[in-house]
C-alpha cells in the first residue's frame, strides 16, 4: 500500500531540448525524485498533486527557445515561487556564461 507521505521532487520543465529526460534520469541517478513536465504546465497544476513536495525546477530548452522572438515561456508563478527564488538561473549562448534571470 503506498503511503500518504508527500515526496520531495525537482520538476524539469521541457521546453524542447533534446536532454530533458536525460535530465530527469540523472536527478534521479541521484536518488532525488524528479518529474518531466512540458513548459506549458503551470504552478497550480503542480501544486493540485498532493503527493509532491516540490524543492526546484530545472528549465530545460536549447538556444531557439532562449533567443527566439516568440520563444517560449513558464508560468511567471514558478519563477517567484519559493521552490526556485535562489535558483532562477539562465545559461548564455555556449553554456559557460550564468545570469541571474530578471523579471520583465
Amino acid at each position: 500500500m503506498q503511503s500518504a507521505e508527500r515526496r520531495q521532487a525537482i520538476i524539469v520543465l521541457d521546453f524542447g531540448s533534446q536532454y530533458s529526460r536525460l535530465i530527469t534520469r540523472r536527478v534521479r541517478e541521484c536518488h532525488v525524485y524528479s518529474e518531466l513536465v512540458a513548459a506549458t504546465t503551470t504552478l497550480a497544476e503542480l501544486q493540485r498533486n498532493p503527493h509532491l513536495d516540490i524543492k526546484g525546477f530545472i528549465l530545460s530548452g536549447g538556444p531557439a527557445s532562449v533567443y527566439d522572438e516568440h520563444a517560449p515561456t513558464c508560468d511567471p508563478a514558478i519563477l517567484q515561487s519559493d521552490s526556485s527564488s535562489a535558483a532562477a538561473w539562465r545559461i548564455q549562448a555556449g553554456g559557460t556564461n550564468m545570469a541571474p534571470l530578471r523579471s520583465k
